[in-house]
């Protein structure tokens, strides 16, 4: 069955998102079906101060999910689906409860910020740094990372229908600054901001059926 990769950018664009700021999604496929399990969402973060940022850390295990504190999700015909607060912390706790140190070395994970420990966290946020006789330059981290709600907890039968939910809309609102950042350089001006946000997600050719789907939905 042909597949097609799909890229959106927010329905709401800006040059950065930092805390509070929605950061709105509408994922539309008319005419096909959306491969269930396949939705990340994808960015760069950069880290910013007034002062030191040598020593800026975020929860290993949780990486990039740190920065949505709430994820809603709605579809044009059903209405609001799912709502998700303290997002992070759903997210630490199924991590910690299923994962050690040693399965976050996985590319699944390190792409989504995760690392062994605190302290490879604490360089991965510096991003990338280039430094040579006549070149100073340091590009933000980038990260992409498959959100854990409704539609990427799906079982069985994995093709959803368009003509079953219309337009899919995903909002992630953004986490406090002292949320996700600590360490012995964080301060009340550090702070974080995402950069070049983008959706990506993967349909296929509708095929007239209609079928019934299990996700898993939080409360």
């Amino acid at each position: 069955m042909p597949q097609r990769n799909h890229l959106v950018e927010p329905t709401n664009p800006r040059s950065a998102y930092e805390e509070f700021d929605d950061v709105r999604f509408s994922i539309s496929f008319l005419g096909r079906k959306l491969v269930l399990n396949s939705i990340r969402v994808m960015g760069k973060v950069t880290i910013a101060s007034n002062g030191d940022t040598s020593d800026v850390r975020m929860d290993n295990f949780i990486g990039g999910h740190n920065f949505f504190e709430e994820v809603l999700t709605s579809t044009a015909n059903q209405g609001l689906l799912e709502t998700i607060q303290a997002y992070p912390r759903l997210m630490g706790m199924m991590r910690k409860s299923t994962l050690d140190e040693v399965n976050l070395m996985n590319s699944q994970y390190t792409s989504e910020l995760c690392s062994p420990n605190e302290l490879i966290t604490r360089q991965v946020l510096k991003g990338n740094v280039l430094k040579t006789d006549s070149i100073d330059e340091a590009q933000p981290a980038d990260f992409s990372l498959k959100p854990q709600f409704v539609f990427n907890q799906s079982e069985g039968n994995q093709f959803l229908s368009y003509s079953k939910t219309g337009d899919i809309s995903l909002n992630l609102r953004l986490n406090r600054n002292d949320q996700v950042l600590f360490g012995e350089n964080a301060s009340d001006t550090t702070k974080y901001s995402l950069s070049d946000l983008r959706l990506s997600f993967i349909s296929v050719d509708d095929d007239g059926t209609v079928d019934t789907h299990i996700m898993r939905q939080k409360v």
